[in-house]
Protein backbone atom coordinates (compact mmCIF):
# COMPACT_ATOMS: atom_id res chain seq x y z
CA UNK A 1 0.00 0.00 0.00
CA UNK A 2 2.88 2.36 0.81
CA UNK A 3 4.45 1.78 -2.64
CA UNK A 4 1.20 2.70 -4.34
CA UNK A 5 0.99 5.95 -2.36
CA UNK A 6 4.60 6.85 -3.22
CA UNK A 7 3.98 6.13 -6.91
CA UNK A 8 0.85 8.31 -6.94
CA UNK A 9 2.68 11.09 -5.13
CA UNK A 10 5.57 10.99 -7.63
CA UNK A 11 3.16 11.07 -10.57
CA UNK A 12 1.31 14.02 -9.03
CA UNK A 13 4.59 15.91 -8.47
CA UNK A 14 5.67 15.28 -12.06
CA UNK A 15 2.28 16.48 -13.34
CA UNK A 16 2.57 19.67 -11.27
CA UNK A 17 6.06 20.30 -12.65
CA UNK A 18 4.78 19.93 -16.21
CA UNK A 19 1.95 22.38 -15.52
CA UNK A 20 4.45 24.86 -14.05
CA UNK A 21 6.64 24.64 -17.14
CA UNK A 22 3.63 25.19 -19.40
CA UNK A 23 2.53 28.24 -17.38
CA UNK A 24 5.99 29.82 -17.55
CA UNK A 25 6.15 29.23 -21.31
CA UNK A 26 2.62 30.65 -21.73
CA UNK A 27 3.56 33.82 -19.84
CA UNK A 28 6.68 34.25 -21.99
CA UNK A 29 4.60 33.79 -25.17
CA UNK A 30 2.00 36.30 -23.98
CA UNK A 31 4.72 38.85 -23.28
CA UNK A 32 6.17 38.22 -26.75
CA UNK A 33 2.77 38.74 -28.36
CA UNK A 34 2.31 41.95 -26.37
CA UNK A 35 5.67 43.27 -27.51
CA UNK A 36 4.90 42.39 -31.12
CA UNK A 37 1.39 43.84 -31.21
CA UNK A 38 1.88 47.16 -29.49
CA UNK A 39 3.14 50.13 -31.44
CA UNK A 40 6.34 51.44 -29.95
CA UNK A 41 9.48 53.23 -30.99
CA UNK A 42 12.92 51.67 -31.10
CA UNK A 43 13.76 53.16 -27.71
CA UNK A 44 10.64 51.67 -26.16
CA UNK A 45 11.52 48.24 -27.55
CA UNK A 46 14.98 48.41 -25.99
CA UNK A 47 13.43 49.30 -22.66
CA UNK A 48 10.82 46.54 -22.95
CA UNK A 49 13.52 43.98 -23.68
CA UNK A 50 15.55 45.09 -20.68
CA UNK A 51 12.47 44.86 -18.45
CA UNK A 52 11.22 41.53 -19.76
CA UNK A 53 14.54 39.71 -19.32
CA UNK A 54 14.46 39.99 -15.49
CA UNK A 55 10.77 39.02 -15.43
CA UNK A 56 11.57 35.80 -17.31
CA UNK A 57 14.50 35.21 -14.95
CA UNK A 58 12.29 35.65 -11.89
CA UNK A 59 9.71 33.21 -13.26
CA UNK A 60 12.35 30.60 -14.05
CA UNK A 61 13.95 31.19 -10.63
CA UNK A 62 10.67 30.52 -8.87
CA UNK A 63 10.30 27.33 -10.86
CA UNK A 64 13.92 26.28 -10.29
CA UNK A 65 13.90 26.67 -6.53
CA UNK A 66 10.49 25.06 -6.07
CA UNK A 67 11.01 22.08 -8.40
CA UNK A 68 12.58 18.91 -7.04
CA UNK A 69 12.47 16.47 -9.93
CA UNK A 70 14.75 14.61 -12.29
CA UNK A 71 15.82 17.68 -14.27
CA UNK A 72 16.65 19.79 -11.21
CA UNK A 73 20.25 20.41 -12.27
CA UNK A 74 19.20 21.37 -15.80
CA UNK A 75 16.70 23.90 -14.50
CA UNK A 76 19.38 25.48 -12.29
CA UNK A 77 21.78 25.76 -15.22
CA UNK A 78 19.10 27.43 -17.36
CA UNK A 79 18.28 29.79 -14.47
CA UNK A 80 21.90 30.90 -14.04
CA UNK A 81 22.26 31.47 -17.79
CA UNK A 82 19.10 33.61 -17.76
CA UNK A 83 20.38 35.44 -14.68
CA UNK A 84 23.62 36.33 -16.49
CA UNK A 85 21.68 37.50 -19.55
CA UNK A 86 19.36 39.62 -17.39
CA UNK A 87 22.25 41.29 -15.62
CA UNK A 88 23.87 41.93 -18.99
CA UNK A 89 20.69 43.44 -20.46
CA UNK A 90 20.16 45.72 -17.45
CA UNK A 91 23.80 46.77 -17.62
CA UNK A 92 23.56 47.53 -21.32
CA UNK A 93 20.37 49.57 -20.76
CA UNK A 94 22.15 51.57 -18.06
CA UNK A 95 25.16 52.05 -20.36
CA UNK A 96 22.98 53.21 -23.24
CA UNK A 97 21.09 55.71 -21.10
CA UNK A 98 24.29 57.16 -19.65
CA UNK A 99 25.82 57.36 -23.12
CA UNK A 100 22.71 59.18 -24.32
CA UNK A 101 23.06 61.68 -21.48
CA UNK A 102 26.65 62.35 -22.52
CA UNK A 103 25.64 63.20 -26.09
CA UNK A 104 22.69 65.35 -25.00
CA UNK A 105 24.96 68.37 -24.45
Amino acid sequence: MKEHTDTCKAAYTEQQANISIMLVIAIILIVGVYMGCTQSSENDRLFQGAVIAPIITILSGIYTFSYRGKAHLTSRIVFFILLALSIFSIGMLYYITELGKAFAH
